[in-house]
């Protein structure tokens, strides 16, 4: 975990990976949210060039790379953020935010899966609304404001998960 409480930080670093042009992958408004963040950066994989002009007509600064990377990379990346975005319309059982909580950095997403479903963390983790600019830009500040206690909740929460996932793949292997 390379992502440690830092009062004196004067940016708030945002991870946005896997995100596209696409309505289905979100960009636009996820970047549109961050910039309503003071002090934001961007890390965005892939990085591009409209994602980069957009973000520059906004006041946002932006860094990343413009083509994918190696799934450690990605991880270390992930790791090195504030908070990491992946409100999509489009995914039922992601992976990215459950590899950014392991990696120790809280990740927003879209409510279209089940993680997090009536428990306490969807409240600080579920955009309800994943176009609504605003919406995305209250829940990143909540987040960050819940830093520890989200952590807290995602311990109890994987406990549980685990169990659920094992119990899941002995039940498919024993059809």
């Amino acid at each position: 975990k390379n992502n440690k409480i830092n009062n004196l930080k004067q940016n708030i670093k945002i991870g946005l990976y896997a995100a596209g042009m696409d309505w289905r992958k979100n960009m636009f408004n996820q970047i549109a949210g961050a910039s309503l963040i003071s002090n934001a950066i961007v890390d965005s994989v892939p990085l591009n060039f409209e994602g980069q002009v957009f973000a520059s007509k906004i006041g946002l600064k932006m860094t990343g790379l413009t083509k994918g990377v190696k799934r450690e990379e990605l991880l270390k990346r992930m790791a090195s953020n504030d908070i990491n975005l992946y409100v999509t319309f489009s995914e039922c059982a992601p992976m990215l935010p459950i590899e950014s909580m392991e990696c120790g950095t809280i990740c927003l997403t879209g409510n279209n899966h089940h993680y997090f479903k009536n428990t306490a963390l969807e409240q600080y983790l579920v955009v309800s609304r994943e176009d609504d600019v605003i919406a995305i830009s209250e829940k990143i500040k909540y987040a960050l404001e819940n830093k520890e206690k989200i952590f807290e909740l995602y311990g109890l929460w994987k406990k549980d998960y685990d169990i659920c996932s094992k119990k899941s793949v002995q039940d498919f292997l024993d059809m």
